[in-house]
């Protein structure tokens, strides 16, 4: 199950801006497995309010700064993998936290 919200670029998003815009101007299948292939091969991870690292498969943020106002929110979304079977502490989807 993906899980979405709005997502807030810093300055270290820089760095990675290209490889999302070009998921958005992909407009092929190989373009798209291309993104997909070096996306999977970063080291991105959702990360808890207390800085806990929390195990997803793939994390993926979608980049429509160029098209719509970049102030606005509504431009960048962070979507992740969700899998119950790969994490076993369900507290992570709490507000309380791991145990």
């Amino acid at each position: 199950m993906a899980v979405t919200g709005p997502f807030a670029p810093y300055a270290a998003y820089e760095l990675v801006r290209p490889l999302f815009r070009s998921f958005i101007k992909a407009q092929t299948v190989e373009e798209q497995y291309h993104f997909y292939e070096a996306r999977d091969a970063l080291d991105f991870a959702v990360m808890t309010q207390d800085g806990q690292r929390v195990p997803v498969p793939w994390v993926h943020i979608y980049d429509m700064s160029e098209e719509m106002e970049a102030s606005d929110v509504a431009a960048y979304e962070v979507e992740f993998e969700r899998i119950r079977g790969f994490m076993e502490d369900d507290s992570y989807w709490t507000d309380d936290g791991p145990t």
